[in-house]
């Protein structure tokens, strides 16, 4: 697991490298209004639509080699599955980022606690994932 966490950390860095280079202008880790949720979500689905995209092409070349009766290759399967990873590990990243995001801005809303201001907005806060029904992850 350890592996997997430091190629999404890597990922991250590299996602940042490429916003100071001016490939990009942000990324889902900019906190508070300057880039909208709506913004951040099309981000995360473009990189979940390239996991898919890896998923069909690794099905349609299965199929062509069932459709011979051959044997799929191992090491095309190893090169489709690496890609697959790859792409996952962006995602992955892309997650991370957003989280980051999320809480550099309830950073900064427990910071307005502190001053006094906006107390019942963030008691608030606190109890909204606290619903008591399911489909939230432990």
């Amino acid at each position: 697991m350890q592996e997997v966490l430091n190629d999404v950390g890597f990922e991250r860095v590299r996602q940042e490298d490429l916003r100071r280079s001016g490939k990009f202008l942000w990324t889902c880790a900019v906190s508070g209004a300057l880039v909208s949720l709506d913004r951040k979500m099309s981000v995360l689905s473009e990189e979940v639509g390239e996991v898919a995209k890896e998923v069909v092409d690794i099905g349609i070349a299965r199929d062509k080699y069932d459709k011979e009766k051959m044997a799929f290759p191992r090491h095309r399967e190893s090169a489709l599955l690496l890609r697959i990873r790859k792409e996952l590990v962006q995602v992955a990243a892309v997650c991370v980022a957003w989280i980051e995001a999320i809480d550099q801005d309830l950073d900064r809303l427990e910071q307005k606690v502190g001053s006094g201001t906006d107390q019942q907005y963030v008691t608030d806060l606190g109890q909204c994932g606290d619903t008591g029904g399911g489909g939230e992850a432990a």
